[in-house]
C-alpha cells in the first residue's frame, strides 16, 4: 500500500465533512477528472467534469442537488497510485425531497503527490428513481 496515496484521500474526506472545497482541489492535479458513473444526462452529477473549474462545478452540483444525512468511509485500500473507497451515503436530494441511501465505491488515481482522476459508482437505480418527477 502506498501510505502517502492513502493520507492524500483520507485528506479529501477530512475537508469534504468541513466542508472546505478550496482544500479537496489543493489536494488534486489542475487537469483532474472527476467522473459519477451513471446515464449521461439523467441526473446533474452522472458526467465528467475535467480541472480545477471541474471540480467547483462537481461541488457546486452537489451542493445545490444532495442534503446529506450521512456520509461514512467504512474502507479504505491503497495499491500503489490506486486508491479504493468503500462507505455509505443517505441524502435527500433537493429537487424532489426524496431521499437515497446508498453504499458507494470511489477510486482515485494518486499520481506525483496529486489525484489525478476520482471515479464514484453507487446504486443509480435508487438516485434515478428519487430523481424522477
Amino acid at each position: 500500500m502506498n501510505q502517502d496515496s492513502v493520507s492524500i484521500v483520507q485528506g479529501v474526506y477530512e475537508a469534504f465533512g468541513r466542508g472546505d472545497v478550496p482544500a479537496i482541489l489543493g489536494l488534486c492535479a489542475p487537469d483532474m477528472t472527476w467522473e459519477v458513473v451513471g446515464p449521461a444526462g439523467a441526473y446533474p452529477l452522472w458526467a465528467t467534469f475535467r480541472g480545477t473549474e471541474g471540480g467547483i462545478a462537481f461541488f457546486t452540483t452537489i451542493a445545490a442537488n444532495e442534503e446529506f444525512s450521512d456520509f461514512t468511509v467504512k474502507e479504505i485500500h491503497g495499491a500503489g497510485e490506486v486508491v479504493t473507497v468503500l462507505g455509505h451515503a443517505a441524502y435527500k436530494l433537493t429537487k424532489t425531497g426524496r431521499g437515497v441511501d446508498t453504499d458507494f465505491i470511489h477510486l482515485y488515481r494518486v499520481k506525483g503527490g496529486k489525484i489525478s482522476s476520482f471515479r464514484e459508482f453507487s446504486d443509480t437505480a435508487q438516485v434515478a428513481a428519487a430523481y424522477a418527477p
